[in-house]
């Protein structure tokens, strides 16, 4: 008979001495089976709870946007968003994720390297993974000193998950860990943005960079990159192809009618370094191809750029993103320290 138990946050209890004072504890955690169905909703559970109320049809949508967490061998739904998604008549919002600051994710995007943020950048891709062991002992402190710690807290916070449940308590298990749904993916595109907002200076300043971008403005995408590499860019220390990579891929996020960038996929005859696809008509998919060379002056810019532009044609990296009905945009990049140079060329669906 259980006689006592406790709920806690996102951290577990664990002992803090050698002493037994607080001892034999059971513990379970999102990887356990024992109550692996008392954390969300079942999938059941919310079929008939939309036909109870009549909204059977919203039922894909409240899938894709609060479903995908695992606990244990069960699939559950986020209740809270579930319960406010039905509530507001089947509008689809970030209800769990407004419900905090988001503070812990948040730390994760403002301060992250760029390694970090290449694997925070490919959990945001269809299908994205991050393949890192859980520590469900970690603790808050533990994210700067502790290589790795901040997957496992991010797991905890319900930021991540993972369908790889086996063997809960080997810390040294290497698991795929995924974003969940929609809804924690648009948290996460929301900080993202924040994040690189600040880099380019305000929000305006960032709408200009993605405008000029959609109209294949070279000129004036050039002088807002400038802007951005000559006041903020200290933070990525501009020494590699990789850092302006970096750079660009999160500049590229919360463009208007677009969704998230994808960057390094294979198409055509090898891999494109960043793609943007619209999610509405009338738009143009957009091709980035990157050079960087180190001590290049305007004139090798402009020649590495033209270079990078005629790669995309050479490889056939857009030869399936015509984008609707739109055409698309190929853009060669050059960036030598602070200093870069673009080329831009259209191509009609």
């Amino acid at each position: 008979m259980l006689e006592f138990a406790v709920l806690t946050g996102v951290q577990r209890i664990s002992k803090e001495s050698i002493f037994s004072d607080l001892n034999n504890l059971v513990v379970d955690t999102p990887l356990d089976v024992m109550a692996d169905e008392r954390y969300g909703f079942l999938e059941k559970e919310v079929a008939a709870l939309a036909t109870y109320l009549g909204a059977d049809a919203s039922l894909g949508e409240a899938r894709e946007w609060y479903d995908g967490y695992r606990f244990g061998t069960a699939d559950v739904f986020n209740p809270w968003s579930v319960v406010n998604y039905f509530r507001s008549g089947g509008v689809a919002d970030i209800y769990w994720g407004n419900t905090s600051s988001n503070d812990v994710l948040q730390s994760v995007v403002e301060s992250a390297d760029p390694e970090t943020m290449r694997s925070v950048f490919s959990l945001m891709t269809e299908g994205g993974t991050v393949d890192a062991p859980l520590d469900l002992g970690v603790s808050f402190p533990d994210v700067a000193t502790r290589a790795g710690a901040v997957w496992s807290l991010l797991y905890l916070a319900g930021y991540l998950t993972t369908d790889d449940v086996a063997q809960p308590n080997n810390a040294g298990r290497v698991r795929p860990l995924r974003v969940p749904n929609r809804e924690i993916s648009e948290v996460y595109r929301n900080d993202i943005v924040g994040r690189f907002t600040g880099l380019a200076g305000s929000t305006r300043l960032l709408s200009d960079l993605h405008r000029a971008l959609v109209d294949g403005d070279a000129d004036q995408l050039a002088e807002e990159l400038e802007g951005v590499l000559l006041n903020s860019a200290s933070c990525y220390d501009l020494k590699s192809e990789n850092s302006y990579h970096m750079l660009l891929v999160g500049l590229l996020f919360g463009a208007p009618g677009y969704g998230n960038p994808v960057s390094n996929r294979e198409a055509g005859r090898g891999r494109f370094d960043i793609r943007l696809l619209p999610e509405r008509a009338g738009l143009p998919a957009i091709t980035l191809e990157l050079k960087f060379e180190r001590g290049a002056d305007a004139g090798r810019l402009e020649a590495l750029a033209a270079e990078a532009l005629a790669q995309i044609e050479a490889r056939a990296y857009d030869a399936e993103a015509a984008g609707s009905g739109a055409g698309s945009l190929r853009y060669g990049i050059a960036f030598s320290g602070k200093s870069l140079a673009v080329d831009v060329q259209r191509r009609s669906s």
